[in-house]
């Protein structure tokens, strides 16, 4: 059951975010761990899909 304040959107964001980390970070994680970083291509990705600072405008950034 669905938590009545998540609108469309929300779950829309939250499963692509869901999906994108399962594809893209889930594979790499004891490595990153292990180096104790995350590499800067993996934040580029984030971002061109639009999964950081989404309340930004588009314009700005965002």
């Amino acid at each position: 059951m669905k938590p009545s304040y998540l609108q469309e959107e929300h779950l829309l964001f939250r499963n692509a975010l869901r999906k994108f980390l399962e594809k893209e970070a889930r594979p790499h994680y004891d490595g990153w761990e292990k180096n104790g970083l995350i590499p800067k291509d993996f934040w580029v990705k984030l971002g061109e899909q639009g999964f950081l600072c989404p309340w930004i405008e588009e314009k700005y950034g965002g």
